[in-house]
């Protein structure tokens, strides 16, 4: 699982946020950091990578690495990562025609 939230503060406080909108900091939000990090401490020492020897199958592993240190780099240069925007216009809802049901699930 990764999971990835930050709230840039501007001049001390929060972003406004369109009306409706709020930062969800509740309980349930708590537990989900506390289980991350039982998951994580869990895993014992970080392993030493530069000796990784990646395959074909990894290509995943290779993507989500790629687009993370693409990330890095764009908020280094002063500009935003990919999936942030910060204008009305970009704001849609995604539309799905259908349900997928498990009848036209195929193996």
């Amino acid at each position: 699982m990764f999971s990835a939230v930050f709230t840039p503060f501007m001049n001390g406080k929060a972003p406004d946020l369109p009306p409706g909108l709020t930062f969800d900091i509740t309980d349930a939000l708590h537990v989900h950091r506390l289980q991350d990090y039982q998951a994580i401490i869990s895993q014992g020492e970080v392993a030493d990578r530069t000796a990784e020897v990646l395959a074909t199958s990894d290509g995943g592993i290779i993507l989500l690495r790629k687009i993370i240190m693409e990330c890095i780099k764009s908020v280094e240069e002063g500009k935003d990562p990919k999936g942030v925007w910060r204008s009305a216009d970009m704001d849609k809802i995604l539309e799905f025609g259908a349900a997928v049901t498990d009848s036209q699930m195929t193996n």
